[in-house]
């Protein structure tokens, strides 16, 4: 029931256009203030959602790598790139890696220490094969079964044997000592270029 007024001897009841304000304008201005904030909030996640997850990057920063080191190793594949098939190839073979000038560049740049195997193996064989067959022998008897056959792929590159070098271990030694009799000067210029296209 309306409220109703007494003025001038008679009672009054409001008129229907009359307009009435709620109890508690505050509590209305603070409830649309909420809204507000909750649109403004909204809006902040959406723009957000396009900026990147670091969660998925990882938690551990990617160390850089410093200009100097990034300049030695670019010139060392240009080197290799530069080099004769020959050379790159029996260094490749050495290393253990794919001739090429990418893949043998990053495993120069990457180990600490690089093993050249048999590289390194095929002058002192050679000198001894200059003195006698049996020195040859014996320098190649030194050698385990996997070196016997990285220097036995080594003397296929550079053209100096060719074939498959037999499974029989005592067998593989001699052929070995018997094809580094054949080893030139040549040949060893060949290998010590390889050699040096190792060094970083």
């Amino acid at each position: 029931m309306a409220d109703t007024t007494y003025t001038d001897g008679r009672y009054e009841q409001p008129s229907a256009t009359s307009s009435t304000w709620p109890d508690d304008i505050d509590a209305i201005e603070d409830e649309e203030a909420v809204t507000d904030d909750t649109s403004e909030e909204s809006a902040d996640l959406d723009a957000d959602s396009d900026a990147p997850d670091d969660s998925r990057l990882g938690s551990r920063p990617r160390k850089p790598i410093t200009k100097q080191s990034a300049v030695k190793v670019i010139a060392k594949y240009a080197e290799l790139a530069a080099a004769p098939n020959k050379h790159l190839e029996l260094l490749a073979t050495a290393i253990g890696v794919k001739a090429d000038a990418v893949d043998v560049a990053a495993t120069i740049a990457s180990a600490s220490r690089l093993s050249l195997g048999a590289l390194n193996d095929i002058a002192p064989i050679a000198e001894a094969a200059a003195e006698s067959p049996f020195a040859a022998m014996h320098s190649v008897f030194k050698l385990d079964r996997d070196q016997v056959k990285q220097v036995w792929a080594l003397l296929s590159v550079a053209g100096i044997v060719e074939g498959a070098l037999t499974s029989k271990e005592q067998a593989a030694a001699v052929m070995v000592a018997e094809a580094a009799g054949k080893i030139s000067d040549d040949d060893l210029a060949l290998f010590e270029a390889a050699r040096q296209l190792a060094r970083k």
